[in-house]
């Protein structure tokens, strides 16, 4: 049997992967009947992935998101390997890189140690900020609305999700109008609550499982 990794920031997300599930290609659950079963830390079904050939049987592990060191290294990686990326769908001739050394690390850390204080985040309370405030913070020469979005879902796919395909052009001009409105003073938490709900809408349980 295989086993997917999923991680939480409170008990809330659990349900949200249980939304993502209805929404997720070939997935579903091994018995019919856990449908209608309440889902927790200790409890959740069999799901399986549905091939051509054979039926994959999948067991979800929850893991719980701790807002630590730990985390913030790794999104200030994600965050450092996304500006990389960023040419890829931009300028190939603009300046990818910081504008001063470590000011991606603070900002995340800075994040990471505010996301401490606060228990009910779920995870797409994080994904939301994280992308706002990279989108916003211009820590980066150029590309910094794609290292935001690639950033993002760099997040969200090791917490076990997945954007579903769209056209990169959708969520580059999301990104952009992201950033002119909160130039234009529109307030943070309604561009969060705008984040939260695009991401919603497009994510799906990511088919990366392990042994």
């Amino acid at each position: 049997m295989k086993t997917y990794k999923w991680i939480i920031a409170n008990d809330k997300d659990i349900q949200l992967f249980r939304e993502c599930l209805v929404k997720t290609p070939y997935l579903d659950f091994m018995n019919p009947k856990d449908f209608d079963k309440l889902w927790s830390k200790d409890y959740i079904p069999i799901l399986i992935h549905k091939t051509a050939k054979i039926d994959i049987k999948i067991q979800p592990k929850i893991y719980q998101l701790v807002f630590n060191e730990e985390l913030a290294n790794g999104l200030t990686k994600f965050c450092i390997n996304a500006n990389k990326f960023a040419p890829l769908f931009g300028s190939p001739n603009s300046s990818y890189f910081e504008k001063q050394k470590g000011e991606a690390s603070a900002t995340i850390s800075s994040l990471v140690q505010k996301w401490s204080y606060h228990p009910n985040l779920s995870i797409l309370d994080v994904a939301a900020e994280l992308m706002y405030d990279l989108a916003t913070k211009h820590k980066f020469a150029d590309g910094n609305k794609r290292t935001a979005l690639i950033t993002t879902l760099f997040f969200l796919k090791a917490c076990g999700l997945y954007l579903l395909k769209q056209n990169p052009n959708d969520w580059d001009e999301f990104t952009a109008g992201i950033v002119v409105d909160h130039s234009s003073g529109v307030d943070g938490e309604t561009l969060k609550e705008r984040i939260r709900n695009a991401l919603k809408n497009g994510i799906t349980i990511s088919f990366k499982w392990g042994e």
